[in-house]
């Protein structure tokens, strides 16, 4: 159900996030050779890791959600995604 829920969730935000310019923007970048797209990817999480909060700055605090994440993990209180579903859900969000 989770994962359900999520599909049709990144669907819909492939639909109305991400804009034509935007596809064929990554069409352009994936043809580049892989030297240059990987520079591309360390210049764009330079962008994103300096928009996360402050509070992810502390390691202790990223120790501490991600136990928590893991314990509900484990006493079934939230679902994980395998590698293939994580995945397919970004390929998804790209096309």
């Amino acid at each position: 159900m989770l994962q359900q829920n999520l599909r049709l969730a990144l669907q819909r935000l492939s639909v109305t996030l991400i804009h034509q310019a935007t596809h064929e923007l990554f069409a352009q970048v994936a043809r580049l050779p892989s030297e240059e797209r990987r520079f591309l990817a360390e210049i764009i999480w330079e962008t994103v890791d300096a928009d996360l909060p402050a509070q992810w700055e502390n390691d202790a605090t990223i120790a501490a959600e991600v136990e928590r994440r893991f314990e509900a993990f484990k006493a079934g209180r939230e679902n994980g995604l395998s590698h293939d579903e994580v995945f397919a859900a970004a390929k998804a969000l790209a096309a």
